[in-house]
C-alpha cells in the first residue's frame, strides 16, 4: 500500500480506538454510577427520605438544574410532586396533574420516556404542552416496577441541546432503579400506615416514639409529642354521615403533613385522634407546629354540597424529659394538655402544665 494510505489507515484506527476507549470509559462510569446509586437507595425504606436521595442523586449525576419526582395518587388518578429541586415551594406543593395532561401526565399515560432536546422547536413537545413553554431541554421517564405505575421522574436545563443521548440512556437506567426502590419502600409503608389517612399507624407510632426517646437519652436532647383530635367529630358524623367524616380525617391528615417538618413523625392514633412526634424540639418550640396545624385546619375551605362547613382541632403538647420521664407519662401529659384545650373552648393548642393533672 502507498505510504499515504497506510497513514490514513493508522489515523482511522487511532480515531476508532479513541472512540472505543471513550465509549468503554463511559460504560464503566455508567455501571459504577448505577451500582453506587443502587447501593445508596436499596436499603432506605423511609418513603420521603428515599425520594430526596433519588432526586438529589439523579440531578447531580445528570447535572440538571431542575428536577422533580412525581407520584401517582391512585385514589384521585392524578400526579403530585413528592420532592423537587429548583422549583418554588408553592409549585412543588400545589402542582396536581391529570394523567394524560402535560409532559409528566403524558409519560405516565403512555408509559414511554420522553427526551426533548429543544422544547421551543420540538413539535411533539409543543403538541403535549401548548402554553407556558420556556427555553431548554428536558427528560422525563415513567417510574414502573413489576408493571405497576408509580409516577414519573423529570429533569431539565434552561439551555437547549444540553443533554446528550448518553445522558438519556443513563437517566432511564436510573429511573428504572429508582422505581424498584420506591416500590419496596411503598410496600413497607403500606405495612406501617393507616389505610385511610395514609399517615403512620398506631403500632408504628409506638415503635418510633420508643426509638426517639432512646435517641434523646443518648444525645441529651428533647422529644415533644403533639396529640390532637377533631372538635365535635361525633356530631359532625351524625349530621353529615361517615363518608364526609372520612373526608374530614383525610383532609386533617394532609394538613398535618404540610404543617410539620420532614423529620417529624405524624400518625393516626385512633378514631379522630392524631399524634406528631417532634424530635429535638422542646415544648415551647413544638407549640409552633401545633399552632400551624390548628390554623391550617381552621382556615381550610371545607365544603359539603358547595356550602362551607367549619372544621377545627384541639391540641395538647408535652415534652420529654422536661415534663415526663417515660413514654407512658409523655403520652399521658400530652393527653392532659389536649383535655385542657377542649375544656377551655376547643380550637386551641396547649402546652402541658402540672395544674392540668386530672
Amino acid at each position: 500500500l502507498p505510504i499515504f494510505c497506510l497513514g490514513a489507515s493508522f489515523d482511522e484506527m487511532r480515531l476508532n480506538l479513541r472512540s472505543t476507549k471513550a465509549d468503554l470509559d463511559y460504560r464503566i462510569m455508567q455501571l459504577s454510577t448505577l451500582y453506587e446509586v443502587g447501593k445508596a437507595i436499596s436499603s432506605v425504606l423511609d418513603f420521603k427520605k428515599l425520594q430526596h436521595i433519588i432526586l438529589e442523586t439523579v440531578v447531580k449525576v445528570i447535572k440538571a438544574e431542575k428536577g422533580s419526582l412525581m407520584l401517582v395518587d391512585d385514589t384521585e388518578k392524578i400526579l403530585t410532586i413528592g420532592v423537587a429541586v429548583g422549583l418554588s415551594e408553592e409549585v412543588a406543593r400545589d402542582t396536581r396533574l391529570e394523567i394524560g395532561k402535560s409532559v409528566a401526565g403524558w409519560v405516565v399515560d403512555t408509559r414511554q420516556p420522553l427526551f426533548i432536546k429543544n422544547v421551543e422547536t420540538d413539535q411533539a413537545f409543543l403538541a403535549i404542552k401548548k402554553k407556558n413553554v420556556r427555553a431548554g431541554t428536558l427528560m422525563c421517564a415513567p417510574l414502573m416496577a413489576k408493571e405497576k405505575l408509580l409516577g414519573a421522574l423529570n429533569v431539565s436545563r434552561p439551555e437547549p441541546d444540553s443533554f446528550s443521548d448518553k445522558d438519556f440512556e443513563l437517566f432511564i437506567n436510573l429511573a428504572n432503579q429508582a422505581a424498584i426502590a420506591i416500590e419496596n419502600a411503598r410496600l413497607y409503608r403500606y405495612a406501617v400506615t393507616d389505610e385511610m389517612t395514609r399517615l403512620y399507624n398506631h403500632r408504628y407510632f409506638q415503635q418510633r416514639l420508643d426509638e426517639e426517646l432512646l435517641r434523646a437519652d443518648r444525645y441529651d436532647n428533647h422529644v415533644s409529642l403533639l396529640i390532637l383530635d377533631v372538635d365535635h367529630f361525633k356530631k359532625f358524623n351524625d349530621t353529615y354521615g361517615h363518608p364526609e367524616g372520612d373526608r374530614v380525617l383525610k383532609t386533617v391528615a394532609r394538613l398535618i403533613e404540610k404543617s410539620v417538618r420532614e423529620v417529624d413523625i405524624s400518625a393516626r392514633y385512633g378514631g379522630e385522634e392524631f399524634v406528631v412526634i417532634c424530635p429535638e424540639k422542646n415544648g415551647e418550640g413544638s407549640l409552633v407546629p401545633a399552632e400551624r396545624i390548628r390554623s391550617a385546619v381552621e382556615n381550610f375551605d371545607f365544603r359539603i354540597d358547595g356550602k362551607p362547613v367549619p372544621i377545627t382541632v384541639s391540641l395538647g403538647v408535652a415534652c420529654y424529659p422536661d415534663q415526663a420521664r417515660s413514654k407512658a407519662e409523655l403520652i399521658q401529659k400530652a393527653d392532659y394538655a389536649l383535655y385542657f384545650s377542649k375544656e377551655s373552648g376547643r380550637n386551641r393548642a396547649t402546652l402541658y402544665n402540672p395544674i392540668m393533672n386530672r
